[in-house]
């Protein structure tokens, strides 16, 4: 097993990565490789969950590997609407929520973090900083007093990393709770 991991591991392109995380993870399910479904698992948190979206794989992948990672989908929701409701009320730094803007700098910021909620594929740097773009233009066309194009990058970073630490500790609660479920059910 450590062989096959380490060979696994030296993969160039990775060979647990979006395009192939479901079918890796059948393949971990099917030949008890834990560690790799978990990992394959995260890596599907990068694309949407929904039957529209996995159409091609309902064929390709056995349901019950499907139903196993829609419930670890659905357990990392649960967790990450606790953990970020809580987030978005305390860690969102001063410098970010203290700029001038009639648009309302908070309600950008909480309409992302519950984009996140609904979707994990969303927490993304990129998606963020669109999220502030289409937020920064609207405005701009709205209200003469936005100045959320001109949040300090140090706030942005610090916001970011605080986010990024809520996220994942909430993916590794859930890996570790998933990884127990399967050693009680070995």
């Amino acid at each position: 097993m450590s062989s096959i991991r380490a060979v696994i591991a030296l993969q160039n392109p990775p060979f647990i990565r979006q395009e192939t995380a479901l079918r890796v993870y059948s393949l971990a399910q099917t030949h008890g490789f834990r560690q790799e479904a978990l990992h394959a698992a995260r890596a599907t948190l990068t694309f949407s969950f929904t039957l529209e979206d996995l159409e091609d794989e309902i064929g390709a992948t056995p349901l019950v590997d499907l139903h196993g990672l829609w419930k670890y989908h659905h357990r990392l929701q649960t967790y990450l609407e606790d953990d970020l409701t809580a987030f978005r009320t305390t860690a969102i730094p001063s410098e970010m929520t203290d700029q001038l803007c009639s648009g309302g700098t908070l309600t950008w910021l909480r309409e992302y973090i519950e984009s996140i909620m609904e979707s994990p594929a969303l927490f993304d740097i990129t998606e963020f900083h669109m999220s502030l773009l289409r937020h920064a233009r609207a405005s701009r066309h709205e209200y003469d007093e936005c100045e959320c194009a001109n949040i300090p990058s140090r706030a942005i970073r610090a916001f970011w990393m605080a986010l990024t630490n809520v996220v994942h500790d909430c993916m590794s609660r859930v890996s570790i709770n998933v990884y127990e479920i399967y050693i009680d059910n070995s």
